[in-house]
């Protein structure tokens, strides 16, 4: 509650100080762009009505240009409609005879076959690929074009080599695959958005005259501070500083619009004034925001250090607390004489586990000095992985057997580069964080396998209630513990997993939360 107290005073705080530092830096900022607007309304204006001048002249040299683009493409059933009243008879008749193969393909009245395609188209591919002869080419490839149009047309014309016609036909079928993607196109056209561009389609009977937005070169009369683009849909675009906009007698009315290409070049003067004026704003903004940051910053600190530094005394005196004490009541019952035969010998056992416990948790706190002082050293060596897990799991046994919790072991044969004490105690504190979460009677697993990469990864699984997806990351700093120091019914002081993130770290590896389903969480180690 203090702590919580604390940091909302803090907060005002600072939240204050920051309001009245930034009302100058408001108040100038307002009284810089009435200046800036101010200067730039006149020039603006004059712009504005350059512009208009330009964008008739403009607007008319592209409609023009749009005029004589637009094309023409036949309509085709894609795919073709069956016809089951239709027959192959009149092909078949005629078979590879040239003679009645012209004349079926010459028949206005041929039809088609049961499947939909001209019938003509196909007797004169026969009569073309039995023959070859040029005027039957000529044929075919107008009634692939223009006659008899169907699926089978862009195929032809890349048997006959005709690049012209086939380039032609597929300008088409972008138009007609246009209108199969908006059936209820506007009859009087509109401009489509396509995966290439920009492209006016209007249907008129069984034909569509379509436009493909070109690359317009027109050479506009416009200054040179102006630019110009096309909205192909007729919707005036969200561009900014806009001057004019006039829409283009053509294709479906694209809408002309005309923008400043550099808005500083309209006001070269105002702009030089401008740049300084935003430029000192800029640097006193940023110099009192990089102090607010600064003393953000030191607030944070400061109270997390004050936080820290109480969490830890706390810790440890809840943690030295049980075992001092039980020492202390099981050597005065064995001073006094009051305890013998097996019980003295069960005392002794559970004193020597307390020391023990205690000596653990001394050496972890005295490893956090060193590693914060720089005065860690390890000492690598090719170790048996598969031994030092095993002396940690002994090392842990008597811990978890007073609590009644049985370890299993799945160790593969391994050897790595590592020191081997250091790696031992950070198994230890896997370990013994595994005994404080794990229910009694529980069931603790410690696995040694070959990682993917060619490494090792350890892994240690409890029974206990898992930890919060929120907490995968915070588990491993120093000094951090789930729920509050004073009601917390686990042991330990918030540094054990700090030190094993740091003992693996040193040796290349890594260390995270693998797994947190219900019930119970494991802790990887992964080392090269």
């Amino acid at each position: 509650m203090n702590a919580s107290i604390h940091t909302q005073r803090s907060s005002r705080r600072f939240l204050l100080v920051f309001v009245m530092a930034l009302l100058p830096l408001a108040a100038l900022v307002i009284l810089a762009s009435i200046g800036n607007h101010a200067r730039r309304d006149a020039a603006v204006q004059a712009a504005q009505r350059e512009a208009a001048a330009g964008a008739v002249l403009l607007a008319d040299r592209l409609a023009a240009t749009l005029e004589a683009t637009i094309a023409i493409a036949p309509l085709i059933d894609d795919p073709p409609a069956p016809r089951p009243e239709a027959s192959m008879e009149p092909l078949d008749h005629a078979g590879n005879n040239a003679a009645a193969l012209r004349a079926l393909r010459d028949d206005a009245h041929a039809g088609f076959s049961p499947a939909g395609l001209p019938m003509r188209v196909l007797a004169g591919l026969r009569v073309w690929e039995n023959h070859r002869d040029p005027r039957d080419a000529e044929a075919l490839a107008a009634l692939a074009g223009d006659e008899t149009p169907s699926i089978l047309s862009p195929a032809i014309f890349a048997k006959l080599g005709d690049t012209a016609r086939a380039e032609e036909w597929w300008r088409g079928e972008r138009a007609r695959a246009a209108l199969r993607q908006h059936p209820g196109l506007d009859p009087q056209g509109q401009w489509i958005a396509t995966n290439d561009g920009w492209l006016w389609v209007a249907r008129e009977a069984n034909r569509l005259h379509f436009v493909e937005a070109p690359n317009l070169t027109a050479t506009p009369e416009l200054p040179a501070w102006a630019d110009w683009h096309v909205a192909w849909n007729g919707l005036p675009t969200s561009g900014d500083e806009v001057l004019a906009r006039r829409e283009i007698a053509a294709a479906g009315a694209p809408l002309l619009e005309i923008t400043e290409r550099d808005p500083g070049s309209i006001l070269d003067a105002a702009k030089r004034a401008e740049r300084w004026n935003w430029l000192v704003l800029l640097a006193v903004g940023m110099l009192a925001c990089a102090a607010l940051v600064q003393m953000r910053r030191t607030m944070v600190r400061e109270h997390n250090l004050a936080e820290l530094k109480a969490q830890f005394v706390s810790s440890v005196s809840h943690e030295l607390r049980a075992p001092v004490g039980s020492i202390r009541l099981m050597a005065e019952g064995l001073h006094e004489g009051r305890i013998k035969g097996g019980a003295a010998r069960e005392f002794l056992r559970l004193i020597a586990s307390e020391g023990a416990r205690l000596g653990h948790m001394i050496e972890n706190v005295l490893d956090l000095t060193r590693i914060d002082e720089g005065r860690k050293r390890y000492q690598p060596e090719e170790s048996d992985l598969r031994a030092v897990a095993a002396d940690a799991t002994r090392l842990i046994t008597p811990h978890a057997e007073g609590r009644e919790l049985r370890i299993e072991t799945r160790l593969a044969e391994a050897t790595a580069h590592i020191d081997a004490a250091a790696i031992r105690q950070a198994l230890l504190n896997l370990l013994e964080n595994a005994v404080k979460f794990s229910p009694h009677g529980g069931t603790i697993i410690l696995t040694l396998d070959a990682a993917p990469d060619g490494g090792w990864l350890l892994r240690v699984s409890d029974q206990g209630p898992g930890i919060p997806p929120a907490e995968h990351r915070r588990v491993f700093e120093r000094f951090h513990r789930l729920g509050n120091e004073l009601q917390r019914e686990t042991q330990g002081c918030g540094i054990g997993l700090g030190i094993v993130k740091s003992i693996v770290e040193a040796h290349g590896g890594s260390v995270a939360v693998a797994d947190t389903t219900p019930p119970g969480a494991t802790l990887e180690i992964h080392l090269p």
